[in-house]
């Protein structure tokens, strides 16, 4: 999958959508396409986080915030939302809070059908966040092209097959340029063998002769979003396919979250790349690369869930944030830290015996907010650890870019988030 940057996060739930999508891979091989992030489309009053074209279909993403974590989410398309049994209500008349992101998907859809003169299925998906352990959709829903689900690789990968499922028709890469076209004029032209590399042949299986709405896919069977165990979802996104990784030239000195930017860089075999002036911490052994280190002084915004409501009940002089690559016997893990300065011990305390609770929140991953995490390969859930001293708070959550061995699963992902403990982080500017 190919990601080009268009304009501001769209969302809160941005980043997570963006971890998402490049966890999908690149080439035909896994799940290609190439998906234009944070884009606007002329006439639109309001951005999507991504419009996703693939050789079997389009997917049309739009963020829906929810006021906060949430175990259980019933939500018919037509009808009132319920957060753990709590009546949700939309903006305006709206029924619900993800009506108006329908409405402008279904507007969005009819354009690229026209205009591309597609064959290939138009689907929608509402992405709930920040945090949704289940959703639960009306049955009379499920024949409809569009899913409501919290951005993970696991539920995009489930949505993309039921709602554009390969065997069908195809999308030529003429007509992905035209997709293109329709959603975002200024796009960059996609040359034949990009789009080839992502599994767009050059002519479709099938060709409309004039223009119309675009098919309704098959009706998939029921299914529910499951939750990953116990564990808190992780913003470092455990990516599906095996192999290796690129880091990305250059980290953009931001300190908001930051425009999805493009990748097109191929990815190539072997170990992960070094960048230039490379800054490696060495904790016991163990070599700890930074990817991305900065600081801010606004806490809040660097936290999601309940945590949010929290830091922005205390008060946090800064956070120190950093993204690290390590590996243990060959293998490779991504390493996010936050560390926040409170006023006092007492209120790290209470932040951290918040976020010992799962499904309580946490705190963003600067190198995903930047787009400076490699295209690569991940395993499992994450490992998340807290821990405090002197009004200091420190948060750590580790993945496997790789796949781990028999012996090398939570365990040795704990081993290095009590190393990452350690870590020198950036002063506070």
């Amino acid at each position: 999958m190919r990601l080009i940057g268009t304009g501001a996060a769209a969302s809160l739930l941005a980043a997570d959508v963006s971890a998402s999508l490049r966890g999908l891979g690149r080439g035909d091989h896994t799940i290609g396409g190439i998906a234009l992030m944070n884009v606007t489309p002329h006439g639109f009053g309001r951005p999507f986080d991504a419009v996703v074209v693939m050789p079997h279909g389009v997917l049309l993403i739009v963020g829906v915030e929810l006021p906060g974590p949430t175990m259980r989410l019933d939500a018919p398309l037509h009808g009132q939302w319920k957060a753990d049994n709590w009546p949700l209500v939309g903006s305006g008349d709206a029924v619900n809070p993800g009506a108006h992101g329908l409405a402008a998907s279904q507007h969005l859809a009819h354009r690229i059908a026209e205009e591309a003169r597609l064959t290939v299925p138009i689907a929608t998906v509402l992405a709930v966040g920040p945090f949704v352990d289940a959703v639960v959709p009306n049955r009379d829903d499920l024949g409809q092209p569009v899913r409501v689900l919290h951005p993970t690789i696991n539920a995009l990968t489930d949505a993309i097959a039921a709602l554009t499922p390969p065997g069908g028709p195809t999308c030529s890469a003429e007509q992905a340029r035209a997709v293109l076209r329709a959603v975002d004029p200024a796009t960059p032209i996609q040359p034949d063998d990009t789009l080839a590399a992502e599994g767009f042949p050059s002519t479709a299986t099938t060709a409309r002769t004039g223009p119309g709405p675009a098919p309704m896919p098959p009706t998939p069977s029921p299914t529910q979003q499951a939750s990953s165990g116990r564990r808190r979802p992780a913003l470092l996104r455990p990516l599906p396919i095996a192999v290796v990784f690129l880091l990305v030239v250059g980290l953009i000195a931001v300190v908001a979250v930051a425009t999805a930017g493009a990748s097109d860089a191929p990815a190539r075999a072997g170990s992960p790349q070094l960048l230039p002036d490379l800054v490696i911490h060495q904790v016991d052994g163990l070599d700890f690369q930074v990817v991305a280190a900065d600081t801010d002084r606004d806490c809040e915004s660097t936290t999601y869930g309940d945590l949010r409501t929290a830091v922005s009940k205390a008060e946090c002089a800064g956070v120190h944030l950093g993204s690290y690559l390590t590996s243990v016997a060959g293998r490779h893990a991504a390493v996010s830290v936050a560390e926040f300065e409170l006023e006092s011990p007492r209120q790290a305390g209470k932040l951290e015996k918040l976020v010992s609770t799962p499904g309580t929140g946490w705190a963003i991953d600067l190198a995903t907010t930047r787009d400076a995490w490699p295209d690569a390969s991940g395993y499992g859930v994450g490992t998340y650890r807290s821990a405090e001293a002197d009004g200091r708070l420190r948060l750590v959550r580790t993945v496997w870019l790789d796949e781990p061995g028999p012996d090398d699963g939570d365990a040795t992902l704990g081993e290095i988030s009590d190393r990452a403990f350690a870590v020198p982080m950036p002063n506070l500017r």
